[in-house]
């Protein structure tokens, strides 16, 4: 871990993370900050100014506003909300937690030797998420006890002290979100456990579907070319998968095989050769090709740059979602016609992947962004991306196969967090609905 750790210090542009951190966590906590201000401010300024009329008046207005904004742009809002909090999740919360949880880990090994290895990880997320929760309110305590919530006046002296309160009120939030996040994330780690083997509980009788499970395929653009995940088989790995597929095709003319599903990292790195030799594997092998199912996994969307891994991404810049939209276009092309999607406004299956996305435009606006990018159609791409999950194959008798395709890539701008799993509350309740 600690060569790791060195390695990608090495790596990181330092004042491009200084310019991260500003955008990603600094600039969220000063507005924050500043808002409690302000709201004081009007409060003391306006609101007891005017009569009681005027006040009904802008209660009655600003409720008129919220409710529009909820109704026209609510859900919009709750995904970004929710992408914006795991986000922050990612890049302070969860390497703070996972290092002291990796350290304490350690520490319990040594100590108790004989311990369970499920105990141990429990026991040290626990301990973690604790003394994280401890330190970040000794900060918290520091910096406050609370947030400083009067404004003072509107000279350059008054308004220059009312910005240092809104930096140390936005100093205070993100300790107080630790003293949350962290011991919240530990609780759901340890109940949830690790996983374990089936073992006496998997049945002998013959199976009735047959599903061929791959992951972590990594293929590289390249015969011989560069791999950020090797293993053992370097740049060889596009070819052993050829002869995987063929052992496949053997084993499918033997006795059927239902289902071939890559969960994740189908890609090296998310670039357009890696799809393509892809694509082009699974045309040499067509009797298969029909029944394999891609999902994304980190590698195939959250890695910036396959040469320096440890790039970090500003939330601005495309990239992210131009990987995406390669994804989604492979996608397209392998299960489009087989898939489909959940219309979540009628809470039931929705059209094939293909006919999702040439509706409404979406085909249209995804090439205006492939050709000339911008903030906005950057941001429609995002959306698009979100509502196209879950994916779903029904199944074709009511005592069939069916498959659900969740989405769980964070978005991520830290190399050591790229790979955290999460699936949203909008996609959770899209596929309650398809089930």
């Amino acid at each position: 871990m600690l060569g790791h750790a060195t390695h990608v210090l090495l790596e990181i542009s330092l004042p491009k993370l200084i310019l991260a951190a500003a955008l990603l966590v600094l600039l969220p906590a000063l507005l924050i900050g500043a808002t409690s201000k302000l709201a004081f401010w009007f409060a003391e300024a306006v609101w007891y100014q005017v009569s009681e009329f005027g006040r009904v008046l802008s209660i009655l207005a600003f409720a008129r506003v919220l409710g529009f904004v909820a109704l026209r742009r609510g859900k919009r809002l709750f995904v970004s909300v929710e992408r914006n909090f795991w986000a922050l999740n990612a890049g302070l919360g969860q390497p703070l937690y996972t290092a002291l949880r990796e350290m304490v880990r350690v520490v319990i090994e040594r100590v108790a030797r004989s311990r369970n290895l499920a105990a141990t990880r429990r026991v040290a997320g626990l301990v973690a998420g604790m003394l994280i929760a401890l330190g970040a309110g000794c900060v918290a305590w520091l910096l406050g006890p609370l947030p400083t919530m009067s404004m003072g006046s509107l000279s350059a002296f008054g308004l220059a002290g009312s910005a240092r309160d809104a930096l140390v009120n936005g100093g205070w939030a993100i300790p107080v979100y630790l003293m949350i996040g962290a011991p919240a994330w530990s609780i759901a780690e340890a109940i949830a456990g690790m996983p374990t083997d089936l073992g006496e509980a998997v049945e002998s009788a013959p199976a009735t579907w047959r599903v061929v499970h791959l992951y972590d395929l990594h293929v590289v653009g390249e015969a011989y070319g560069f791999r950020l995940e090797c293993g053992r088989d370097g740049p060889r790995g596009n070819h052993r998968l050829d002869r995987l597929f063929a052992l496949l095709e053997a084993e499918d003319a033997r006795v059927r095989i239902d289902w071939v599903l890559v969960t994740g990292d189908t890609t090296d790195a998310g670039r357009n050769s890696e799809f393509i030799a892809f694509d082009a594997l699974l045309a040499a092998h067509p009797t298969l090709r029909g029944r394999v199912l891609i999902l994304p996994g980190n590698d195939d969307v959250n890695i910036v740059d396959r040469a320096y891994p440890a790039r970090l991404e500003l939330p601005v810049a495309p990239g992210g979602a131009l990987r995406r939209l390669r994804m989604l276009s492979a996608m397209a092309r392998l299960q489009g016609a087989r898939v489909f999607t959940v219309d979540r406004a009628r809470q039931r299956l929705g059209p094939t992947l293909d006919c999702f996305l040439t509706a409404e435009g979406r085909g249209a606006a995804l090439a205006r962004f492939m050709d000339a990018g911008g903030l906005r159609a950057g941001a429609q791409a995002k959306l698009i991306w979100d509502v196209a999950f879950p994916q779903v194959v029904p199944p074709p008798t009511p005592d069939g196969l069916g498959i659900i395709l969740l989405d769980s890539t964070a978005e991520t701008h830290f190399s050591f967090t790229n790979a955290l799993g999460l699936v949203g509350m909008a996609q959770l309740r899209a596929a309650e609905a398809a089930m």
